[in-house]
């Protein structure tokens, strides 16, 4: 079934339709969110370091009332491109491309390329990290 962003989710893959990732594309406040599941603080942190991206770090710091009430508005809020470039350029997930048309989550192949959260965001798009997160991998 078609969604959106242009995946086919079928079971627990995610494969590219007819659209492709704009690697310019910007990232949602809940993508950031749940990308750096395991680093959290990073968004709180950059947010204060620049007085446009204050309101961003409130908002992170609130994540749990954001998804209970499901505050739309707040969640799928694009980000300024330089705010997630900045918080992304800090952290230490990796992501693995696997034959140049597979973004994973963990390396499964020995010849998988490893790509810092920023190479992965600047290639392949907020979507697209996020996907691979979800669902182990996501095709590009």
């Amino acid at each position: 079934m078609p969604v959106g962003n242009g995946y086919q989710i079928m079971g627990r893959r995610a494969s590219l339709l007819s659209t492709t990732i704009n690697p310019a594309s910007t990232m949602k406040l809940w993508q950031l969110d749940s990308i750096l599941r395991d680093e959290r603080e990073l968004s709180k942190a950059i947010a204060v370091s620049q007085s446009d991206w204050h309101q961003f770090g409130d908002w992170f710091a609130q994540m749990d009332q954001l998804v209970r009430a499901q505050d739309r508005s707040k969640l799928d809020r694009d980000l300024p491109v330089e705010f997630v470039r900045k918080v992304l350029s800090l952290s230490q997930r990796t992501y693995y491309l696997s034959q140049g048309q597979i973004l994973r989550a963990t390396q499964l192949l020995p010849n998988d390329v490893a790509l810092t959260a920023l190479q992965a965001f600047d290639r392949f798009g907020g979507t697209a990290l996020e996907d691979a997160l979800e669902y182990g991998s996501c095709q590009i």
